[in-house]
């Protein structure tokens, strides 16, 4: 069994997670991952940011994304949620934990029943729901029909969530499913190089402060 550390502020663990992140593997993720959510200092520093993000919307929002001394290692994703934002269901070419930092998320999970050699088609069936508040802890995934899934904010105010996943595969961040059709394509994004701040907010950020 895999030795997962405990680090003993969060000061310590961001000094330490830009090493750790080239090699982190999930049972490790869970803990980083519930460790910095729970700790006040962490969202203290976005707080300036989320008051220019909009309370409505379809979409969830990156608000910060870090990845460590490489890219090739894992990446971290601060993300926020307006009120009404859903996911396609979907999966991922990794691992996968995240945590509510505020708020509250609803996800669902599935499960593949084809054995996937028809190209663009795949056979979905629920497996169950669930809301996470940010006491729950850490919900993961695996890597493709491993983690199957949809996240949505369909509670009365935004909420933020933190997510770690593994190494990507390429270019190729998962597939997306349409249960309706029994569809499924290749979801394509580019690796971000560095780490980053939301570009559109952060620009209306320095418009409000100068």
């Amino acid at each position: 069994m895999q030795n997962v550390p405990f680090y003993s502020s969060y000061n310590a663990l961001s000094r330490e997670l830009p090493r750790r992140m080239a090699s982190i593997e999930r049972e490790e993720a869970v803990v980083v991952v519930e460790q910095i959510a729970r700790d006040a200092s962490f969202l203290h520093q976005f707080r300036p940011l989320l008051k220019c993000a909009p309370r409505t919307g379809t979409d969830p929002i990156i608000l910060a994304t870090h990845l460590g001394h490489t890219a090739s290692g894992a990446a971290l994703h601060l993300f926020y949620w307006p009120v009404g934002a859903a996911t396609p269901i979907h999966d991922h070419t990794s691992w996968g934990v995240y945590q509510c930092v505020s708020g509250a998320l609803l996800e669902e999970r599935y499960a593949r029943l084809d054995d996937g050699e028809q190209p663009e088609t795949a056979h979905l069936r629920k497996r169950w729901r669930r809301r996470w508040n940010h006491w729950d802890g850490a919900s993961t995934v695996g890597a493709y029909a491993d983690g199957i899934h949809r996240i949505a904010n369909h509670s009365r105010q935004p909420s933020l969530s933190l997510h770690m996943y593994g190494p990507r595969v390429d270019l190729l961040d998962g597939r997306d499913y349409d249960p309706s059709r029994d569809f499924v394509c290749d979801r394509i994004e580019e690796v971000p190089e560095v780490s980053f701040m939301n570009a559109s907010l952060a620009n209306s950020l320095i418009e409000k402060t100068v």
